[in-house]
């Protein structure tokens, strides 16, 4: 899959192993290298969801149509799938998504 971003800092954060070790620890920074790793290793999100790679799930409630990966100590990845023009619902048939949007890393638990 093809991973696009919410913002170009979050980009540039992502992307920066030293800036993501100051943000979140080497622990995290660590995981979100792998788990960005294995969303481009994927070709769609269904085979994403299918792996179980990092407990890949859908969320619910504030994050609705969005999904997570499991990092450290109750932080998440959390994604959303993008459509392209012409495609169908992508909530139909999630072999269907190519592109992934990166929204943010957090733990949403409290």
């Amino acid at each position: 899959m093809y991973i696009k971003y919410r913002n170009n800092r979050l980009q540039i954060l992502l992307n920066n192993e030293k800036k993501l070790t100051q943000e979140y620890g080497p622990k995290n920074a660590r995981k979100i290298v792998l788990r960005l790793s294995q969303i481009t290793a994927m070709p769609t999100l269904g085979h994403l969801l299918q792996s179980r790679l990092g407990r890949c799930h859908a969320l619910q409630g504030d994050y609705a149509g969005m999904y997570a990966m499991d990092l450290e100590g109750g932080f998440r990845l959390i994604f959303r799938p993008v459509q392209e023009k012409g495609q169908a619902n992508v909530s139909e048939d999630l072999f269907t998504v190519e592109i992934v949007m990166i929204m943010e890393v957090t733990d949403y638990h409290g």
